[in-house]
């Protein structure tokens, strides 16, 4: 997923233009962003196919807040490469592009940094770039932008159409940022996981589900990409029937495909809206197993009933499984609406004491929306 430092179009020796930034002011800013221009001067943008596999070709340099960075690709030049399946792209770069001299990733490499157009202004967003398998790849530092969004439309716009490598954003302060870098030579995890980071209050799911519903999925991708949200967390009676993760979480991807999917999958927003707190008080809990006779488990079910706003209820599903990331989760892999809830793969463990005559008697009936294995397996 990494595009590397052989794979860039520029990169090489140091110039060193050590004017920096002092007190904040007018005369600061001004000089900054013509050291920044300079430095962009320096690079060479057209470096031989020997020279990139070195990595020796011109480079600019410019201290920024005590960093020394070196430019390798000035905003508006053209960053070609090779990926991992031998496929030529390239990219015209919306924001200076560079890294941290005297850092070191988890890819034995100088840290990479993109710098708003007035780095001296704003905070320092560490995007946890991601693998296709969604595992952590490397830290992409977006420094000086005034909030979440414009550090993550910058990143995007620095990708192609469709990357899928955004991971977890993390917003610091600056000098924030500082105590991290100097806190070890090499970085190996994601910078959310670090003891001491201050990481921004997550996004609440209902905000990325009505992203979602009110502009689209391509819009919400490239907002949310791989994240996951807390969704609740898990009561403690839960536990002792196996739900044994302290909290439930939900990929974006799995909230994605569940729009316009099918009839059963496809929930209107009332639903979701409603969903978060009725999942702590479900009518019955099921063991799920994707074998007839039962001997082989794939996770648990819980059921609720919801009230939409035509006065009509809705049985609604969710299907989890234990999960370990950095703790024990239980993970939502599956959501969706029942009229009838009965199921030769489900074995009943919990009911409620609150339970409806109602809700009673959709243990009992046959479910005419019955899934077949295949269809369940989503």
């Amino acid at each position: 997923m990494s595009r590397t430092k052989g794979q860039s179009n520029v990169s090489s020796d140091v110039k060193g233009n050590e004017k920096g930034v002092g007190a904040q002011g007018v005369g600061v800013e001004n000089s900054l962003q013509e050291d920044i221009s300079a430095a962009e001067a320096d690079v060479n943008t057209s470096p031989s196919k020997a020279q990139k596999e070195a990595g020796n070709y011109k480079k600019g340099h410019v201290r920024i807040d005590g960093f020394d960075v070196s430019i390798e690709q000035p905003k508006g030049s053209v960053r070609r490469g090779t990926d991992a399946d031998g496929k030529q792209w390239e990219q015209v770069m919306n924001n200076t592009y560079g890294y941290l001299r005297g850092t070191e990733g988890v890819d034995g490499d100088h840290i990479d940094v993109f710098l708003s157009d007035d780095p001296s202004q704003g905070d320092v967003f560490v995007v946890d770039q991601v693998n296709r398998d969604g595992s952590f790849d490397e830290h992409k530092v977006m420094y000086g932008f005034a909030d979440e969004e414009s550090a993550r439309q910058a990143y995007l716009a620095n990708y192609e159409e469709g990357w899928t490598g955004l991971g977890a954003i993390t917003r610091v302060t600056k000098d924030e940022f500082r105590k991290w870098v100097e806190s070890s030579h090499r970085k190996t995890k994601p910078f959310a996981e670090y003891k001491g980071v201050k990481t921004q209050s997550p996004i609440p799911l209902l905000d990325a589900v009505r992203t979602l519903y009110s502009k689209g999925k391509e819009v919400a991708s490239q907002l949310f990409g791989m994240k996951f949200f807390d969704v609740a967390k898990t009561p403690d009676f839960m536990k002792k029937y196996g739900l044994r993760g302290d909290k439930f979480t939900i990929r974006y991807g799995v909230i994605a495909r569940h729009i316009g999917k099918d009839e059963e999958h496809s929930l209107p927003l009332e639903i979701w809206e409603q969903l978060l707190d009725a999942l702590l008080n479900p009518f019955a809990i099921t063991k799920y197993y994707v074998d007839d006779k039962k001997q082989i488990q794939k996770g648990y079910r819980l059921y609720t009933s919801l009230q939409l706003s035509n006065g009509s209820y809705v049985v609604v599903g969710v299907e989890v499984k234990n999960a370990g990331r950095d703790m024990e989760v239980n993970s939502i892999n599956t959501i969706f609406g029942r009229s009838i809830l009965s199921d030769v793969h489900d074995e009943l463990i919990y009911t409620s004491e609150e339970m409806t005559p109602e809700q009673q008697s959709l243990l009992n009936g046959n479910n005419p929306h019955q899934y077949t294995t295949e269809r369940e397996s989503s």
